[in-house]
């Protein structure tokens, strides 16, 4: 009887085993993503672009004029460009990052040099105007149905991710002048005394 409960226990096990394993693997397969800076920004910013454009290509389909299907493949452009933003993002920083104490100074570098964030800020705000546009069109035309709720989440984008990004710089210069100011404080102090030991 026992090593039937044993067979039982070892079975019942498996499944187990097997969802452990999955997850490292998946944690593996992410971590150069999650692990990096902006790691959250970059898998939010997929996770919203990935419903805006299914949303986008649904409103497509099912769109009874041109023009609305012609908006609706405009957001699934716009949300592959800033899905494939992020991913650029994070790649630029991580090149030029040598030490996590110079993180403000290469993410600042990147704002004011790199030639395709400029180009990006010019293409956010272009979508940006564009989305309040298309809204509107949309709701002059034939409708777009899921159309509406693709440009629905663009213009939500549009409106949260400059704010984390400056509330993501501005952390991280805490952070970093903080952090430089409880190292200083550390090595100023008295040296520490061993527990119990005669003055």
């Amino acid at each position: 009887m026992i090593y039937f409960c044993k067979g039982c226990s070892e079975a019942c096990k498996a499944p187990c085993k097997a969802c452990s394993e999955v997850s490292k693997r998946c944690k593996r397969c992410w971590s150069p993503i999650t692990d990096a800076p902006l790691g959250g920004y970059v898998l939010g910013t997929w996770f919203c672009m990935l419903l805006a454009g299914l949303c986008g290509a649904a409103g497509a389909a099912s769109a009874a004029c041109s023009e609305a299907r012609m908006i609706c493949g405009a957001a699934v452009g716009m949300a592959l460009l800033h899905a494939a933003f992020a991913f650029y993002l994070q790649r630029r920083v991580i090149s030029g990052l040598k030490s996590n104490s110079e993180l403000v100074q290469d993410v600042g570098r990147i704002i004011l040099y790199d030639v395709g964030f400029c180009l990006y800020a010019f293409a956010f705000l272009g979508c940006f105007g564009f989305c309040f546009y298309a809204f509107f069109a949309l709701l002059f035309s034939c409708g777009g149905g899921l159309g509406y709720a693709a440009l629905g989440l663009l213009l939500l984008f549009h409106c949260v991710a400059p704010g984390y990004g400056m509330l993501w710089y501005c952390g991280q210069c805490c952070g970093q002048c903080c952090g430089a100011r409880l190292q200083s404080s550390e090595s100023t102090g008295p040296p520490p005394q061993p527990v119990g030991a005669q003055a």
